[in-house]
């Protein structure tokens, strides 16, 4: 950051340096002129220097910003695959026997009390394994899918 900052610097000072001797190609300068515009110079270059060293103050605090808001990034990322690692454990149902599929729409771990209803969810999502639907057997592994 800091080179090309300083390359920015000379470029500058050169195109500053070679506009001012064309034109005092052009027109004679003397001691006083030349020694004046060196002073300029010097000014300008402190003022530069100054603006720089603000600027990367600036983006220090901001890189410093950034890498916070990493670490919090990083941290949801963790929390959002273990919701999903979670959600997938619960995603899935081992019937019992006298299990059925409205009784077990109804299971907290399922869909909560009074949602028997939903049981056509649950058969849907198991077509390929339930060819009767009442009719599921003990073991059998079910997907229970969620909105």
């Amino acid at each position: 950051m800091k080179g090309k900052v300083t390359i920015i610097i000379l470029v500058i000072f050169l195109i500053a340096f070679f506009s001012v001797s064309l034109s005092a190609a052009e027109k004679k300068i003397t001691g006083k002129d030349a020694l004046s515009m060196i002073e300029n110079y010097k000014t300008k270059e402190a003022e530069l220097q100054t603006k720089i060293a603000e600027v990367e103050k600036v983006v220090k605090l901001l890189q410093t910003e950034v890498n916070e808001l990493q670490g919090k990034v990083d941290e949801i990322g963790t929390e959002l695959e273990q919701c999903k690692i979670k959600l997938a454990e619960n995603s899935k149902y081992v019937v019992v026997p006298g299990d059925w599929l409205s009784k077990l729409a109804e299971y907290d771990k399922v869909y909560g009390h009074g949602n028997y209803r939903r049981w056509p969810e649950i058969y849907r999502a198991n077509k390929d394994l339930i060819k009767n639907p009442d009719l599921i057997l003990p073991g059998w592994e079910l997907n229970i899918p969620r909105p």
